[in-house]
Protein backbone atom coordinates (compact mmCIF):
# COMPACT_ATOMS: atom_id res chain seq x y z
CA UNK A 1 0.00 0.00 0.00
CA UNK A 2 1.63 3.52 -0.86
CA UNK A 3 -0.60 6.41 0.40
CA UNK A 4 0.08 10.16 0.71
CA UNK A 5 -2.17 12.09 2.95
CA UNK A 6 -3.19 15.78 3.40
CA UNK A 7 -5.31 17.38 5.52
CA UNK A 8 -7.50 20.46 5.11
CA UNK A 9 -10.94 21.73 6.02
CA UNK A 10 -11.09 18.98 8.65
CA UNK A 11 -11.10 16.42 6.42
CA UNK A 12 -8.36 13.48 5.53
CA UNK A 13 -8.00 13.33 2.03
CA UNK A 14 -5.39 11.33 0.17
CA UNK A 15 -3.66 9.68 -2.87
CA UNK A 16 -3.65 5.93 -2.72
CA UNK A 17 -2.52 2.85 -4.23
CA UNK A 18 -4.14 -0.49 -2.66
CA UNK A 19 -3.67 -3.92 -3.37
CA UNK A 20 -7.07 -5.37 -4.94
CA UNK A 21 -6.14 -8.47 -2.98
CA UNK A 22 -7.43 -6.74 0.02
CA UNK A 23 -10.27 -6.31 -1.44
CA UNK A 24 -11.64 -8.45 -3.71
CA UNK A 25 -9.65 -11.64 -2.84
CA UNK A 26 -7.17 -13.64 -4.61
CA UNK A 27 -8.93 -12.82 -8.22
CA UNK A 28 -7.22 -9.01 -7.08
CA UNK A 29 -3.50 -10.48 -6.70
CA UNK A 30 -0.85 -8.44 -8.65
CA UNK A 31 -3.00 -5.75 -9.40
CA UNK A 32 -3.16 -2.46 -7.61
CA UNK A 33 -6.73 0.38 -6.83
CA UNK A 34 -4.99 4.19 -7.72
CA UNK A 35 -6.99 7.07 -7.03
CA UNK A 36 -8.07 9.70 -4.37
CA UNK A 37 -9.73 9.20 -1.18
CA UNK A 38 -11.17 10.59 1.69
CA UNK A 39 -10.53 8.89 4.85
CA UNK A 40 -12.40 8.68 8.34
CA UNK A 41 -9.61 7.81 11.45
CA UNK A 42 -10.39 6.72 14.75
CA UNK A 43 -8.80 4.78 17.54
CA UNK A 44 -10.71 2.18 19.65
CA UNK A 45 -9.41 -0.53 22.02
CA UNK A 46 -5.67 0.00 21.10
CA UNK A 47 -5.57 0.39 17.75
CA UNK A 48 -5.60 3.25 14.79
CA UNK A 49 -8.75 2.68 12.39
CA UNK A 50 -8.29 4.28 8.60
CA UNK A 51 -10.88 3.41 6.49
CA UNK A 52 -11.68 5.04 2.83
CA UNK A 53 -15.04 6.81 2.36
CA UNK A 54 -15.32 7.87 -0.65
CA UNK A 55 -13.12 7.02 -3.81
CA UNK A 56 -12.31 8.56 -7.35
CA UNK A 57 -10.59 6.91 -10.13
CA UNK A 58 -9.46 9.33 -12.66
CA UNK A 59 -11.98 11.58 -11.71
CA UNK A 60 -15.06 9.27 -11.86
CA UNK A 61 -16.58 7.27 -8.20
CA UNK A 62 -15.66 4.02 -7.66
CA UNK A 63 -18.55 1.57 -7.58
CA UNK A 64 -20.79 1.35 -4.58
CA UNK A 65 -19.80 -2.18 -4.37
CA UNK A 66 -15.74 -1.38 -4.47
CA UNK A 67 -16.38 0.93 -2.04
CA UNK A 68 -18.45 -0.68 0.14
CA UNK A 69 -15.81 -3.70 0.49
CA UNK A 70 -12.42 -1.22 0.55
CA UNK A 71 -14.28 0.52 3.32
CA UNK A 72 -14.21 -2.55 5.47
CA UNK A 73 -10.52 -2.78 5.05
CA UNK A 74 -8.69 -1.15 7.74
CA UNK A 75 -5.79 0.83 5.79
CA UNK A 76 -3.92 1.42 9.54
CA UNK A 77 -3.06 -2.53 10.18
CA UNK A 78 -1.29 -2.59 6.98
CA UNK A 79 0.93 -0.12 8.23
CA UNK A 80 4.64 -1.31 8.36
CA UNK A 81 5.31 -0.31 11.79
CA UNK A 82 8.59 -0.24 13.79
CA UNK A 83 8.17 -1.56 17.93
CA UNK A 84 8.57 2.08 19.18
CA UNK A 85 5.73 3.23 16.73
CA UNK A 86 3.62 -0.12 17.66
CA UNK A 87 4.02 1.10 21.61
CA UNK A 88 2.74 4.27 20.65
CA UNK A 89 -0.30 3.44 18.64
CA UNK A 90 -1.09 0.68 21.10
CA UNK A 91 -1.35 3.97 23.70
CA UNK A 92 -3.45 6.34 21.47
CA UNK A 93 -7.08 6.80 23.55
CA UNK A 94 -8.23 9.76 20.51
CA UNK A 95 -8.00 11.00 17.51
CA UNK A 96 -9.50 14.01 16.20
CA UNK A 97 -8.91 16.13 12.47
CA UNK A 98 -8.82 19.81 13.24
CA UNK A 99 -9.03 22.45 10.21
CA UNK A 100 -5.29 21.29 8.95
CA UNK A 101 -4.13 19.24 12.16
CA UNK A 102 -4.29 15.88 12.95
CA UNK A 103 -4.82 15.42 16.93
CA UNK A 104 -3.17 12.11 18.52
CA UNK A 105 -4.59 11.97 22.56
CA UNK A 106 -2.76 9.26 24.55
CA UNK A 107 -3.99 7.38 27.42
CA UNK A 108 -2.35 8.63 30.90
CA UNK A 109 -1.91 12.10 29.69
Amino acid sequence: MHIFITISDGQLSAQLSVPLDWIVGAQGRNRWLNGEATLAIAAEHGQVRLHVTTMTVNGRSVPRRLLDALARVNLAAHADWDATTSDYVRRVERITVGEDKLVIHFKGT
